[in-house]
């Protein structure tokens, strides 16, 4: 009926790429969908998957085991489900992460990850620094001479303490 009607048609699947797709070894990514596949494998190579009381059973004795919640199996579950029954459906969704496009109003305290080895801080990016980037890119960057980037670094540092 569909068919006749020219009503049906094919669609791209959205995750075909994961089959193809290999994270670098010892990535957050790998040690995730690892960790995520261990935690579900026992569900998801039950026989008897398809009877609830037989998956509510393997949850529980997972959920006990693993000290996770029903919910969180639930999704991994599901993610694994549609999204092609590979292990790299359970790759974390990192692309969805953060907020793209959008400006963070700074507090009291500096945005984004805090520094590992130098002391101090940092300093937030206000209307001023930004401007200085902006003109410091412009001016030595996106330039036909195409300066380096530690030669508009230092200029843009040189801007900045003046």
């Amino acid at each position: 009926m569909a068919i006749q009607d020219e009503s049906l048609h094919r669609v791209e699947d959205p995750y075909s790429y994961l089959i193809m797709f290999s994270p670098e070894d010892g990535s957050t990514a790998q040690v995730k969908r690892d960790q995520n596949y261990k935690l579900i494998s026992p569900i998801i190579h039950l026989e008897e998957y398809y009877q609830p009381k037989q998956r509510a059973k393997a949850i529980d004795l997972v959920m006990a085991n693993h000290k996770t919640t029903k919910q969180t199996l639930y999704r991994l579950i599901r993610q694994y489900w549609q999204r092609g029954q590979i292990v790299n459906a359970l790759l974390p969704d990192y692309k969805n992460s953060g907020a793209k496009g959008k400006k963070r109003t700074p507090g009291k305290t500096k945005l984004g990850r805090p520094r590992k080895y130098d002391p101090g801080s940092g300093v937030n990016v206000d209307e001023f620094i930004e401007k200085l980037f902006r003109i410091a890119i412009q001016k030595y960057l996106l330039t036909e001479k195409g300066y380096s980037f530690p030669y508009a670094h230092r200029r843009f540092k040189d801007m900045y303490e003046t």
